[in-house]
């Protein structure tokens, strides 16, 4: 790939929150793992883990965990076209239906583990975007995994109380049309 075929990739992809009922594959996933464990991280460290879940019960109930966690803003939308929890109080999840989800958890005492969350989110979002998938982050993954049923899943992984969730990402085949806003120019130069 070169360089303007990157930079077309980037402009391109954007956040789904709509979801065909498919699983995606195992390939699939494989590769967007790859892509957030290959993403740089503060000091090579490689401290930022994953939690896959596919089961849809786990994602339904902590979505509708992390969906209490968000405030509504009346009169504002995040996407018209796929409105977010944010935007619309009638969608009982803030994973939209996912069929997979991934939550990327770091040590809560690094000063950079949001960092290299945030990074590692990017490069498996632009994974799923080459692949085809629709992708989205979300966030409060700290409130929805220190939850109670969070805890337990945590812990039945193995997980210790080290580790905060720090983002969500959704990952599924996209239902619907998604659109951009126009970007502005928000460079300054000296």
């Amino acid at each position: 790939m070169d360089a303007n075929e990157l930079l077309k990739l980037i402009k391109q992809r954007r956040s789904y929150r709509q979801f065909e009922n498919k699983q995606i594959s195992d390939d699939e996933l494989r590769m967007i793992l790859e892509a957030g464990m290959y993403a740089p991280n503060a000091g090579g460290r490689q401290s930022t883990i994953f939690l896959v879940t596919q089961d849809h019960e786990i994602n339904e109930t902590l979505g509708k965990i992390n969906r209490s966690a968000a405030q509504i803003v009346e009169g504002r939308y995040v996407n018209k076209a796929q409105p977010s929890i944010i935007d619309n109080p009638k969608l009982k999840s803030g994973f939209y239906g996912a069929p997979t989800v991934i939550t990327l958890l770091a040590p809560k005492r690094f000063l950079y583990s949001e960092a290299d969350c945030a990074v590692a989110a990017e490069n498996m979002l632009l994974m799923a975007h080459a692949l085809r998938l629709g992708g989205c982050m979300i966030a409060r993954a700290d409130e929805t995994m220190s939850s109670e049923y969070g805890q337990e899943l945590l812990s039945k992984k193995s997980i210790d109380d080290h580790y905060k969730g720090f983002y969500h990402i959704l990952l599924g085949y996209p239902k619907g049309n998604t659109y951009a806003k126009p970007r502005k120019d928000r460079v300054y130069y000296d």
